[in-house]
């Protein structure tokens, strides 16, 4: 009878341990698909300033009547954005949550310095650059 109790308790603790390490597991795993998916935000984040950058530097570089039109989404993986221009800077700054991207711009010439639509026009005139939203 002591035998069977003592096998028992055994069994008990060794299933303990192994819940105790499987849950250990788990949130390894899960901080690590967290850390994934910030990653994947903050690349996006970056994709969506470089491009409206790019675009700026295009229609600067391009010259007199040069037009781009950019288009970006409307949320970065669900979550809300700012884009906002600082042209004394040169740079273009991207929010979101609580983190920010700056990308550097060629021309402090520049008529509109934050972004509300999603798709707009960058249009030079006479070295000056106009957002149309």
């Amino acid at each position: 009878m002591n035998k069977r109790g003592q096998i028992t308790v055994e069994l008990i603790l060794i299933s303990v341990v192994a819940l105790i390490l499987l849950l250990y597991i788990f949130d390894i795993f899960d901080n690590r698909v967290k850390d994934i998916n910030n990653k994947k935000l903050e690349f996006k984040a970056k994709e969506v300033n470089d491009k409206i950058a790019n675009g700026i530097n295009s229609a600067f570089l391009n010259g007199d009547g040069a037009k781009v039109n950019i288009k970006i989404p409307n949320k970065l993986n669900n979550k809300d954005y700012s884009v906002i221009i600082f042209p004394n800077a040169h740079i273009v700054e991207i929010k979101w949550l609580d983190f920010s991207y700056t990308t550097p711009i060629i021309s402090s010439n520049i008529n509109n310095t934050n972004i509300q639509n999603k798709e707009f026009n960058l249009t030079n005139v006479n070295g000056k650059i106009f957002i149309q939203q």
